[in-house]
């Protein structure tokens, strides 16, 4: 299903890449989307985890662009070169808006190291994907924007997607 199928009203959780694509303006649909949860047509959510995985992302993307990564491994490059990092700050201010989008950021469930274990077994979930299972299944949250096809494993949960992306970040 596409972004553009959830219903007025619905409660969607919202995974890293969606907001990548709309910060990186590889989709329009991605964008309009968020701006149903900004307008508050659709009441948005997502967690802690999910906002740290977009600052990563996005400043890796930030260095990138700046000409300051050149290899596969750059999280290891600016590990290892400090002062590019400090040269980086559009990230942090495109992450620090996603409270301000609508979008409700649910706190950690608690003891979510145990209890997030049953998710990574049962349907084969990596770690941050078995916690945003958790999120979900705590809210009550059935609705999942993300273009991650291991979600389809989860019953209950309907996954949307962008069909428009134009190059993937």
């Amino acid at each position: 299903m596409r972004l553009t199928d959830v219903p007025e009203g619905a409660s969607v959780y919202v995974d890293a890449d969606i907001f990548i694509y709309h910060f990186t303006g590889v989709s329009r649909q991605a964008t309009d989307f968020l701006e149903r949860c900004e307008s508050r047509a659709l009441s948005g959510y997502t967690g802690h985890v999910v906002v740290l995985e977009v600052m990563h992302r996005l400043m890796m993307i930030e260095a990138r662009t700046k000409g300051l990564l050149l290899g596969n491994n750059p999280a290891r490059q600016l590990a290892e070169h400090p002062e590019y990092v400090k040269q980086l700050s559009e990230y942090h201010f495109q992450a620090a808006r996603i409270p301000e989008m609508g979008i409700t950021v649910v706190d950690l469930p608690r003891s979510y190291l145990a209890r997030s274990l049953e998710f990574r077994q049962r349907h084969g979930l990596l770690a941050n994907a078995s916690v945003l299972a958790l999120e979900m299944a705590d809210h009550g949250l059935t609705w999942l924007a993300s273009s991650d096809r291991a979600f389809e494993r989860l019953p209950r949960v309907t996954r949307v997607a962008p069909a428009d992306l134009i190059v993937s970040p």
